[in-house]
């Protein structure tokens, strides 16, 4: 047979949101290991010490970020922090946004049904 089988199972939808913010948070200047970082740790010579590794993309990209932040009047210093939400705390932030829209559907549905 040739037909495309279908999942057996639903993909929770709170998961998908969550792993696509998470996708574009890594590509964030502000993000927790920059790419470069996190695939160098992985390979069994690691990061090393000198300025041969260093993420020129990424030094860029922060630097950049600072420029147009304080151009604007913002808070320049942020560009230089690391960190963000994990991608279960982003899973939770999609799941309470989902369960805020659904009792908002519901809650319009039941002022619907006491006008007819």
């Amino acid at each position: 047979m040739c037909a495309q089988q279908r999942p057996a199972l639903r993909p929770d939808p709170d998961v998908s949101q969550a792993g696509r913010q998470a996708h574009d948070n890594s590509r964030s200047a502000t993000v927790a290991v920059p790419a470069a970082q996190a695939s160098c740790a992985s390979s069994p010579r690691g990061c090393g010490t000198g300025l041969e590794n260093l993420d020129l993309a990424n030094v860029a990209l922060v630097l950049g970020t600072a420029a147009v932040r304080a151009a604007k009047g913002e808070d320049w210093k942020k560009a230089f922090k690391t960190g963000g939400p994990d991608e279960y705390q982003l899973y939770l932030e999609a799941k309470r946004l989902r369960e805020a829209r659904a009792a908002e559907r519901a809650r319009l549905a039941a002022v619907k049904a006491r006008q007819h």
